[in-house]
């Protein structure tokens, strides 16, 4: 059942996401180069921050919607997923220098994200 509440946390979970996807879009001049390696490491800390907005949302929505899930305590899985990939992958990719640690950070969030895709998808 949606009411005004539920309606408004997925409102502010699609305006964080937009803002999320709109920092990695580049903007560039008529004819002009753009060094994605700069714009990368200028937008890192903000890009990083986002998702973990987002992730923090999504904790709160899974608790919010506990009553949806199937068993009682299957928001609790997955938020314990969640929260064993934040403070690792998003902190390494948000402040490590290592461009190998930044791309291990990327690969374990996007595991985590396949696994919740294909998990609710079956």
């Amino acid at each position: 059942r949606w009411d005004v509440a539920e309606v408004t946390l997925y409102f502010v979970a699609a305006v964080v996401q937009y803002f999320t996807c709109s920092l990695l879009s580049i903007r560039p001049d008529d004819d002009e180069q753009v060094d994605m390696g700069v714009f990368f490491e200028r937008q890192r800390p903000l890009i990083f921050a986002a998702f973990f907005i987002l992730a923090l949302i999504n904790l709160f929505e899974n608790w919010w919607d506990r009553a949806t899930f199937p068993h009682a305590d299957d928001w609790v899985y997955a938020d314990i997923s969640i929260i064993a990939v934040l403070p690792v992958a998003y902190a390494v990719a948000c402040f490590a220098r290592a461009v190998w640690l930044q791309w291990i950070a990327g690969i374990v969030t996007a595991a985590e994200c396949i696994y919740w895709l294909i998990k609710f998808a079956i």
